[in-house]
């Protein structure tokens, strides 16, 4: 209901920080020159966490970024 897209970095050769994850999501929600419009995308928020994920985000032209903090927990 919420959720218009899912990118996985399984549709990708290359990794974070490389931020083409997001350009291919751009693309699939219909911002077809989201890669070379200067004036950047309106009314985006990726939604990351982790340091490379959220680099990559940041190169998005006018995206909004969210980070998320996530911790792991060793349980014994």
């Amino acid at each position: 209901q919420y959720v218009n897209v899912i990118t996985s970095c399984d549709e990708h050769n290359i990794s974070k920080p490389d931020p083409d994850v997001f350009y291919t999501s751009l693309e699939k929600l219909g911002y077809t020159n989201a890669r070379n419009d200067k004036n950047g995308v309106k009314n985006v928020v990726i939604f990351e966490d982790s340091i490379p994920g959220l680099t990559a985000a940041r190169r998005v032209t006018g995206s909004k970024v969210v980070c998320l903090a996530v911790r792991e927990y060793k349980l014994d």
